[in-house]
């Protein structure tokens, strides 16, 4: 690993698809970040990927790992690849960002957690919104108390898709669905925000293929706060949040998981304050500046997003696919 003054910190990224076109905008928004590598089984793709960085291109994923000079991996492949992709580099001591969900089931991603601490290097989930800088006023919000307790979290997520038998989001061996998909976010939120639920009931509308299409869900808390969430990848909806307190409210503009402002209304005084919150590129730069502060710092987790909570998410996702009956070939 380089970590000497004035050297960049050298990225690689798996699966230069779309998801990784963004991180690597993201990317230049921090100033000592580099992406020297990356690798698709088209080596064409790969090429074209990184032509704009001068960096390598490989075909194969083991090549451009063992080739060394790399100080973390984006893993961007679909998801049914992520935990093997992931222990690719883990196995090989490189720190890894893969992103959500972390993997499919718990199964897998207790593999990646074992692999993290057995060869003692960093693994993050890559949930954007985490690290976005609304995201962690709202987090100030309530650990201050101003507002008192959270007692409500609505929030939703989604967009329309052509149904299509070989789409990653239909495809059940590629683990298709809403949940895994898009419904991580508005459960990432009531979740961070208010713990893990009590209990939950989720209704679905399930696609020709037997994947979620449409996911609806209300978390129960032991504190008596409820969460009601959805995401859908059939029609497009307002991809709103609101979180209400016992003295207020906070509203998140535009599309919540995203960059975005919050109106904070303090209830007391019938108040509304606009903050406004706006990204150094397009917001996937603060998870980028996380990863390379824990891995400098010699860290195999992040205090912000640990393992713990990753594998708490998964088990409530698993649960909730339970639940509704979708599964995947590959997990039988």
């Amino acid at each position: 690993m380089s970590f000497f003054p004035n050297q960049p910190f050298r990225w690689a990224i798996i699966g230069p698809g779309r998801i990784a076109q963004k991180f690597a905008l993201g990317l230049r928004a921090v100033p000592d970040a580099k992406i020297v590598a990356v690798a698709s089984r088209d080596p064409q793709r790969a090429k074209a990927f990184i032509l704009p960085f001068g960096g390598a291109a490989f075909g194969n994923y083991a090549d451009m790992l063992d080739a060394g000079n790399i100080d973390a991996v984006y893993v961007a492949t679909p998801h049914n690849f992520h935990a093997e992709h992931s222990l690719l580099a883990l196995e090989r001591k490189i720190p890894v960002l893969c992103e959500k969900p972390l993997a499919v089931n718990v199964s897998q991603v207790k593999s990646m957690l074992d692999a993290s601490a057995k060869h003692n290097s960093f693994l993050m989930e890559g949930l954007w919104t985490r690290f976005l800088p609304h995201i962690r006023k709202v987090e100030e919000i309530r650990n201050a108390g101003t507002l008192g307790s959270i007692k409500f979290i609505q929030a939703d997520f989604g967009y329309s898709s052509t149904f299509d038998l070989e789409s990653r989001l239909y495809n059940p061996n590629l683990a298709g669905g809403a949940l895994l998909d898009i419904g991580i976010y508005p459960l990432f939120l009531a979740c961070f925000l208010l713990g893990f639920p009590q209990s939950f009931t989720i209704d679905a509308d399930l696609a020709p293929t037997g994947v979620d299409a449409s996911v609806y869900i209300q978390l129960n808390f032991s504190n008596q706060a409820k969460a009601q969430l959805m995401s859908t990848i059939q029609y497009k909806s307002k991809t709103a949040a609101r979180i209400v307190f016992e003295k207020g409210e906070i509203e998140i503009e535009e599309q919540w998981l995203r960059p975005a402002n919050l109106l904070i209304t303090d209830s007391e005084t019938n108040k509304t304050t606009k903050l406004e919150f706006p990204p150094l590129a397009n917001g996937f730069e603060y998870e980028a500046m996380e990863v390379q502060q824990c891995v400098k710092n010699g860290l195999i987790e992040s205090s912000l997003f640990p393992h713990t909570f990753s594998l708490a998410l998964m088990q409530l996702m698993d649960a909730m696919r339970k639940e509704i009956g979708v599964s995947y070939p590959f997990e039988l």
